[in-house]
């Protein structure tokens, strides 16, 4: 499954989510420098290989969600590319746009998961489930520069009810946090030094 995308705005940055395949290929290929960026990524997820046991007998794990975040800002066709050999891909989501820098993720990255399922018992006292959709809700710690805690909160509020990725860097691999939704609060934590810190709570849309 393949997308050609025309793009007369300068963009540095591509996010799928609810994605299954097997690899991503992305390449922009400028108007006038021909191709400035051609990149295929393995969609494994080895996050969960701790040991050698794991390493050779668990099961095979794939990001749902993957983004990149180091285009070269030129204006042209941005191509995308999903494989998996004999399987079918999908595609949930697929966004574009200009990163904005935030600041750096601090320790202390809350998350939390509001489940929608119905359980309960019948009048009977006999327990069921229906499944339905969850959100994760995401709470990073920022550290930014105090000069600009006013750009950044003004930034913040223009996207207020407002589709946005929000990406945050982990402690195994760039973009490692990935959500699609609207922030639900801003909390800045001002200081007179040279760094404040902000608190943003993301709610990921289902």
């Amino acid at each position: 499954m393949a997308w050609q995308i025309e793009t007369a705005d300068l963009i540095n940055g591509v996010a799928l989510l609810a994605l299954e395949a097997a690899t991503v290929r992305v390449v922009l290929d400028s108007d006038d420098d021909g191709v400035v960026y051609d990149r295929t990524f393995e969609m494994a997820d080895e996050s969960h290989i701790t040991d050698y046991d794991l390493w050779f007998f668990a099961p095979q794990i794939r990001a749902t969600d993957f983004a990149v975040t180091d285009l070269p800002p030129y204006p042209g066709t941005l191509t995308v590319t999903l494989e998996d050999a004999g399987n079918t891909v999908k595609l949930g989501q697929l966004s574009l746009g200009s990163e904005i820098d935030l600041g750096v993720t601090l320790n202390g990255f809350d998350q939390d998961l509001e489940i929608f399922s119905d359980k309960g018992p019948d009048q009977f006292g006999r327990v069921s489930a229906v499944k339905r959709a969850s959100s994760d809700i995401l709470e990073p710690r920022i550290k930014i520069l105090t000069a600009r805690v006013p750009y950044l909160r003004s930034v913040l509020k223009q996207r207020e009810a407002l589709a946005t990725v929000y990406l945050f860097d982990g402690p195994t691999r760039d973009n490692e946090y990935i959500a699609f939704g609207d922030f639900e609060r801003l909390r800045t934590n001002s200081s007179f030094g040279l760094y404040s810190d902000m608190t943003i709570t993301i709610r990921e849309f289902v």
